[in-house]
């Protein structure tokens, strides 16, 4: 996710493109992984864009964090 995002990418745009071509599960795996990515920052860090993008996708850590995998 680096990477799409040093490239200009945004959640939305990752999100759109896993629909298109994998479906709507591998979708909500992006959505978890877009979720766990800005979960790594605090807030004010990221633009309102990208904070009105996860919202708009409701990518949020739905999943405890001390839960084994």
């Amino acid at each position: 996710m680096a990477q799409a995002w040093a490239r200009g990418w945004l959640p939305v745009d990752l999100w759109q493109l896993t629909m298109r071509r994998l479906g709507a599960r591998a979708a909500g795996y992006v959505l978890d992984a877009i979720a766990a990515n800005a979960a790594g920052y605090a807030e004010a860090c990221l633009a309102e864009g990208w904070r009105a993008q996860l919202r708009q996708l409701d990518a949020r850590a739905w999943w405890r964090p001390e839960q084994p995998t």
